[in-house]
């Protein structure tokens, strides 16, 4: 035998309960909970228990598994009690009130299933439970009774058990006394354990696994229970619900008496009656941690704006600022949550205020207009803040920290003693500043400007996003980077910034502060600007210094002692005031000393710039995650965001404040110190498929390219993939939703980085957007008058789907040349606007999925004709990725040659004399009718048809063949015209001719017959409707009536095929069939035969001997459309008198090949010498005749040398725009034009016809043709198309 295996420990589970205490209290709620760098709670909680289940955090239990467990929230209300979790373990304890605390595991719950739970003495037992108990001892005494013995005893022990279970059913409300309990107790055992009875031995009776039946258990038992009555109840139940049951015993009493079964265990209480205990140490449940021994760091993002104020929460408007969203992956799926920020004036104003942990003063003692304030420009630049205080950094740091993100300044009012809190922004008029010059200065004894080889050019600013991973964002100025030939880099980290707008602003700030050259001044002051504080803006006037005026601020200041007078002041010139500086001209004499860093280089105007519109990959790229959607939404509903590029005009030109007038009207600022976009020049012409060109004249070349740097030159969008020191750029063409383009020697090349976003502000689609500038130097502005203006009308560019990518034509890019006459096969790559990765996406990048409901639209044009008359071919609104287009098809003649087989005869209806151009039959055709109408070559003529126009075409004998084709080229009308016919044509509608073979327009279609009339069981139709184009056709029909089968053509391929089951062999061992079709007569409507009266399409037989006294039978088999034909017959003797009347059969049926069936047999009588025989309907071809000598109808089979269709004599005529008889109304006037007729003597193949059709209409593209493409998603268009235009050449 195998062994067993043992199990395997592979790993272990941690559990364990804990208590967190986070921060101070009280709070808003608790919004996250991340355990190991994973989100694994996110919503709004306080003060209530959660319950997480995030087995799979970690990986499940392959990996470290996850978390579970229940976490409650305290948020430390002053009130707060202790949790029960932390009470079972430690008794009495701190509650943590003032303290958001977190216990993590929970106390659980004593389950219903532990009898501890309930309350013995209270419940009773059920209706039911008493009735089959009470059953079941009475029965029990019955057999005691029964045995013969009568045991008084046991009559006692009976009588007390039944009162003791009318107590514990409630039924008595008298006491269950000691003796009760112990009868009743011994009752219910008794017989229930195969005699062993509930005895006071103190021991166990053999096999008894019931200790609780002992009697000396019994004070045990009430200890345990509290009463009788618990004792009573609790071991019904354990006797009656949890114990299995056996032979005799009591229970649910069977009336066989064999053995008895339990109660379900929800039958047994009448009263249940429970009672709540506290927790048991065994039904505690700790939190689960994972499977790792190493504990899991804990984060808990804890909200706490409106909570936690002394004296009420202030300017609560204004208290929350919208900080975007947390992202998360749970399930595979990407979820975000939305987070709140603090408005930084909030913080410093809880901080000052707050009578717990704050500094503890009086709002009172706050300058309310100054923070309201800075609160509301705060608000309006979406500048919030989420830090947490450590306290082991004093409350005056943690301001400092504050006060350094947002660049503020809290002083106290010399005037009021009350805080103020300062924002450094430009929101200062020069005019209103106050002045210091020679009348309040006592000294300048400091005056210093860095030189630009000081300040750094490049800001790198780290930052915590909202899942605290740390994002580092680098901002340069591009002009100081040339000035100071190379980068200096200033790092600088922020640890209560959490979003990229507020660190893009922030590194913006501290990029124009650190990479200007700014002036820095020590300066006593009298006392007349005593007002003068910390964050003030003044204006410097110093002669001696050339400084006419300059606009500076105040750092630091002290007052000195009052009887001294002097006030000492700290100053920089103000970084948003450099431009509005003015200085003059210093005299020779002026001394080294008085001449400190003067400065020279002046800004001029902005010569070249240009608007464009920002891609939705330049909004995914420059807008902070957690503002994504909004302003997709706003971009879908009509709004557009534009971006401005602008040509650095001069060295000393830093960048520019930009302007902006939406339809005309004012301007208005829209932006500070834009930087200018590096551009050059290209150096040659540059077609679309060039990926590498060189350029002349960088302005402002960057030291390093980032993949955020993009070129647009034109309205071409390239990436970077680099730039070479000989002056070459290697580039991806065609990126974005751009298309690769022609670009010439000396365009201008823009050097994109989206992040220098210049108009922030979001415009209606259809607008008209006006720009001007204002240029800056270190020294002065240039003026809005000097500015050139730029406009753009907006077209809402990243709404609008993204175009087609990686064109090809028959398989290259931007071919010249394509053939004049074979197809052009257009394919092509999908893009979507959303997904434009500049590195992944571009001009012979592969396709990525299209947005849905995104389609694409081709035309063919010739672009030597304008407007819609140029349109060659188009496709719209398909969704697949290429299209073959097959060449127009043109007007030209056509030319067979001089000999071709099996042709019979080719008219061009446009020559005169009229005689066929080729083939075996040279005889002219005659027209009939003077009228002319247009050809099919320009300024040619060809006959009219209609009701008194037609052609006869000479008899050729491929006329009584069974084998031909028929071809017409043709211009179809909407009116009904013979195209061709074989047959007799009379002179009215009277004497009705017959013909062999015709097919027409007739009623909107291309029909065709065999014989006079088209049969049901023949009929094949085509719909012209849609060649009813005012172009020529060719149209073919092959006849075979060897095969009995039809095909109809148009141009070139085939429409109709008609295959006829009636079929007419001839079969030399056969019977023979004694009527013959070309001895028939055939009798026309005006005409009354001897025979039969007068009746449509009728043949009669001529005379045909027969021989007399003898059995012959006769049947007919017609076109089952005409059921009211007759089958007749005649009979003659020697003289050719008739003998009888004719014998008419009108009664007939339906055959299995669709005809309609009459027949007749007879016997001739002695004098008979000939018979006529003939049948209604039946001439060419729409039925068939036997007669023959026998007595049964044998099958059919046509007579030696017979045909079945009349044959045309050799004067006859076939015809165009004619049939059977002149003036016949059907055809009365014909609007379609014949151009071209052949004949062959054979049926010709598919392939063939084909060719002929080619020859007919040959296929041709004009000399040149252009392809143009366009999306189209929700009725927007792509903002460019792809547009091309090949020249056309006769090679293959």
């Amino acid at each position: 035998m195998g062994r067993k295996a043992k199990a395997q420990t592979i790993g272990y589970k941690y559990s364990l309960g804990m208590v967190m205490t986070i921060c101070h209290a009280p709070i808003d709620f608790v919004t996250e909970l991340i355990f190991g760098e994973k989100s694994a709670w996110q919503g709004q909680s306080k003060d209530h228990r959660l319950y997480i289940n995030e087995h799979e955090l970690f990986g499940g239990d392959k990996k470290e598994g996850g978390v579970a467990g229940s976490v409650n929230i305290h948020s430390g209300k002053p009130d707060q009690q202790v949790d029960p979790y932390i009470e079972h373990f430690r008794g009495e304890t701190s509650a943590q009130r003032g303290l958001l605390t977190m216990v993590f595991g929970d106390e659980g719950y004593v389950p219903d299933s532990d009898y501890r739970t309930i309350d013995w003495d209270k419940s009773t037992i059920s209706e039911k439970m008493y009735q089959g108990i009470s059953k079941s001892i009475s029965e029990h005494l019955k057999r005691i009774r029964g045995d013969g013995n009568y045991v008084p005893d046991a009559f006692a022990r009976i009588n007390n058990s039944l009162q003791a279970l009318k107590i514990i059913a409630g039924k008595e409300n008298g006491e269950l006394t000691d003796a009760l309990l112990l009868d009743y107790l011994k009752e219910i055992s008794a017989g229930n354990r195969t005699g062993y009875a509930f005895e006071d031995t103190g021991k166990d009776g053999r096999n008894w696994n019931r200790p609780e039946r002992r009697l000396g258990a019994i004070p045990q038992l009430r200890e345990k229970y509290k009463t009788n009555r618990g004792v009573a109840m609790a071991y019904t139940k354990a006797i009656f619900i949890d114990s299995v049951a056996g032979l005799y015993e009591h229970g649910s009493w069977r009336e066989n008496g064999e053995h008895t079964v339990r109660f379900p265990a929800d039958e047994f209480f009448g009263q249940e009656v429970r009672v709540k205990l506290k927790t048991m140490p065994e039904y505690t449940r700790p939190f689960y941690w994972g499977n790792s021994p190493y504990f899991k760091s804990t984060w808990v993002r804890v909200q706490a704006i409106n909570s936690g104020w002394t004296h009420g929460l202030w300017y609560p408007e204004k208290a929350a600022i919208d900080g975007g969203v947390v992202e998360y992956t749970k399930g595979g799926k990407k979820l975000i949550f939305p987070v709140l920020d603090m408005n930084p004036a909030h913080i410093l104003y809880k901080t000052l205020t707050n009578g717990d942990w704050g500094m503890g003063y009086h709002p009172s003692d706050i300058d309310e207009e100054s923070f309201r304030k800075a609160a509301d420009k705060l608000y309006d630049e979406k500048f919030g803040m989420s830090i947490i205080w450590d306290s082991a950094k004093t409350i005056e740091d943690f301001n400092a920290e504050i006060l350094d993100t947002i660049d503020g300044v809290i002083r106290v009012n010399v005037i009021t003693g009350r805080f103020e809190l300062l924002l450094i922004r430009n929101d200062y008029a020069v005019s209103e500043l106050p002045v210091l010059d020679e009348s309040s200065i006592v000294e300048i004894s400091r005056f210093e400007r860095s030189s630009w080889g000081d300040g750094a050019n490049e800001i790198v600013l780290t930052y915590k996003d909202r899942n605290e991973s740390d994002v580092v964002l680098v901002k340069q100025n591009l002009a100081a980077i040339e000035i100071q030939r190379g980068v200096i880099s200033s790092s600088q980290t922020y640890k209560g910034v959490h979003t990229k707008h507020i660190a893009e602003l922030i590194a913006e700030r501290e990029l124009k502060l650190t990479s200007s050259s700014i002036a820095k001044m020590s300066i006593k002051i009298n006392r007349l600007n005593y007002l003068l504080q910390n964050g003030d803006v003044f204006v410097l006037q110093w002669k001696n210094l050339g400084i006419k005026s300059m606009v500076c601020r105040v750092g630091s200041i002290v007052r000195g002692e009052f009887d001294d007078g002097i006030i000492e002041v700290e100053a920089v010139e103000d970084i948003f005031g450099i431009t509005k500086s003015s200085y003059e001209v210093i005299p020779d004499d002026t001394s080294p000393e008085e001449d400190l860093n003067r400065v020279v280089l002046t800004a001029e105007p902005i010569k070249t710039m240009r608007v464009m519109e920002a891609s939705y990959h330049d909004l995914q790229t420059v807008t902070p995650a957690e503002n994504l959607n909004s302003v997709i939404r706003l971009v879908d509903g009509g709004s557009t965001y534009p971006l401005i590029l602008a040509e650095k005009p001069s060295l000393a030109t830093m960048n520019y404040d930009l302007f902006a007038s939406n339809g005309g009207s004012a301007l208005k600022k829209v932006a500070d110190d834009v930087s200018f976009n590096p551009t050059f020049r290209l150096a040659q012409d540059v077609a679309p498929t060039f990926e590498t060109f060189r350029v002349d004249d960088f302005n402002g070349q960057p030291p390093v390219v980032t993949e955020d740097m993009y070129i647009v030159v034109n309205d071409e969008c390239m990436s970077i993939d680099a730039i070479e020191d000989d002056g070459t750029i290697r580039v991806k063409r065609g990126i974005l939703d751009t298309l690769p383009a022609f670009h010439v020697y000396g365009d201008i090349g823009y050097i994109v980085t989206v992040s220098n976003v210049s108009d922030p502000n979001n415009y209606a689609v259809g607008s008209t957007l006006s720009y001007k500038t204002v240029a800056q130097s270190v020294s002065n502005s240039t003026s809005l008058d000097d500015s050139k203006e730029v406009t753009a009308d907006l077209i809402g560019r990243a709404a609008r789907p993204a175009p087609v990518n990686s064109v090809t034509i028959n398989e290259n890019y931007y071919p010249e040349q394509v053939s004049r006459s074979k197809p052009i096969a257009i394919s092509w790559n999908t893009r979507n606007r959303k997904q434009m990765i500049p590195q992944n996406v571009y001009w012979g990048s592969g396709s990525v999925t299209p947005e849905e409901g995104q389609t694409t639209s081709i035309k063919l044009f010739n672009p030597n004709i304008e407007g819609d008359e140029g349109l060659i071919q188009e496709v719209k609104n398909t969704e697949e990725t290429s299209h073959t287009f097959i060449a127009p098809k043109g007007e030209v003649k056509l030319e067979l040659g001089a000999s071709v087989p099996d042709l019979v005869y080719h008219y061009d209806l446009s020559k005169k004399p009229l005689v066929p151009r080729v083939g075996s039959n040279t005889q002219p055709a005659v027209v009939h009718g003077t009228g002319e109408v247009d050809g099919a070559v320009k300024g040619t003529k060809v006959p009219e048809l209609g009701a008194d126009h037609w052609i006869d075409l000479p008899y050729d004998n491929v006329m009584n063949s069974n084998t031909f084709t028929a071809i017409a080229r043709l211009k179809f009308g909407s009116n009904n015209v013979p195209i061709f016919t074989i047959g007799e044509v009379e002179s009215s509608a009277k004497t009705l001719g017959y013909q062999r073979f015709a097919f027409a327009v007739y009623e909107g279609k291309l029909v065709f017959w065999v014989g006079d009339e088209l049969p049901e069981y023949f009929s094949k139709e085509f719909d012209i409707s849609s060649h009813i184009d005012d172009k020529f056709h060719d149209v073919a029909v092959t006849v075979n009536m060897t095969e009995y089968r039809v095909e109809m053509f148009v141009d070139g391929e085939s429409v109709a095929v008609a295959e006829n089951p009636v079929k007419f062999p001839y079969d030399p061992a056969g019977v023979e069939n004694l009527f013959s079709i070309t001895d028939a007569i055939h009798n026309t409507i005006d005409e009354t035969d001897t025979i039969y009266g007068v009746q449509s399409a009728q043949l009669v037989s001529d005379f045909i001997e027969v021989l007399p006294n003898t059995a012959y039978a006769l049947k007919s088999e017609i076109n089952a459309k005409h059921e009211d034909g007759y089958l007749f017959y005649a009979i003659y003797d020697a003289d050719k008198t008739l003998i009888d009347e004719v014998v008419a059969v009108e009664d007939g049926s339906s055959n299995s090949e669709g005809l309609i069936e009459r027949s007749a047999s007879f016997t001739t009588p002695e004098n008979a010498k000939y018979i006529k025989v003939g049948s209604s309907y039946l001439q060419n071809g729409n039925g068939r005749l036997m007669f023959t000598k026998s007595e049964n109808m044998p099958d059919y089979n046509l007579k030696a040398g017979d045909k079945w269709l009349y044959e045309l004599p050799a004067t006859g005529k076939a015809h165009l725009g004619v049939r059977r008889h002149l003036g016949n109304p059907e055809y009365t006037d014909s609007d379609t034009v014949i151009n071209d007729f052949l004949l062959y003597s054979k049926v010709l193949e598919a392939t063939e016809i084909k060719a002929i059709s080619e020859a007919f209409i040959q296929r041709h593209w004009p000399e040149a043709v252009g392809v143009e493409i366009e999306t189209e998603r929700n009725n927007l268009t792509s903002w460019q198309k792809f547009k091309w235009v090949v020249e056309t050449t006769l090679f293959d």
